[in-house]
């Protein structure tokens, strides 16, 4: 929806855990939630440049200037906290990873790990530094070669 009003942008989210308390008169026990804080932050394949030159965030979000032997995959059953533990090596290593995964299972997986991943790194990470996931659709052809997404 953005793409011709924002042009040169994508949509990045910093993934973080709320905890919420338990609620008696409900009898709801204590839990958690996710929380998505979305920005806008340049496109570097759609060529955003910042006073001529590519800003650290843009070479960190190219995924065509990274060798996708380094892809991360979540399945439904995969631990999210090993996942976690490979996706912050392999940011520490390159600044730059990809998890992916099909369906809703290994998405949430995908995602927890991401959380855990910003734990892992959080000292780290210096002052006004957070991680982000930009969330991209892949076409694959299936068997048949019809297209799917």
């Amino acid at each position: 929806y953005m793409q011709e009003s924002h042009r040169g942008m994508e949509l990045a989210f910093s993934v973080l855990k709320v905890p919420l308390e338990a609620h008696e008169a409900t009898g709801r026990p204590a839990t958690s939630l996710l929380r998505l804080r979305a920005r806008l932050v340049p496109s570097r394949s759609e060529g955003g440049r910042e006073g001529g030159r590519i800003t650290a965030v843009q070479e960190s979000l190219d995924p065509d200037a990274h060798n996708d032997s380094h892809r991360l995959l979540a399945g439904g059953d995969t631990n999210p906290g090993l996942l976690a533990k490979d996706l912050a090596g392999e940011l520490l290593e390159n600044r730059y990873a990809s998890v992916g995964g099909m369906g809703a299972q290994a998405t949430s997986r995908a995602v927890k790990s991401v959380v855990m991943a910003r734990n892992i790194l959080k000292k780290k990470l210096q002052r006004h530094q957070e991680l982000l996931a930009i969330a991209r659709t892949e076409l694959v052809l299936s068997k048949d070669q019809e297209d799917k997404w």
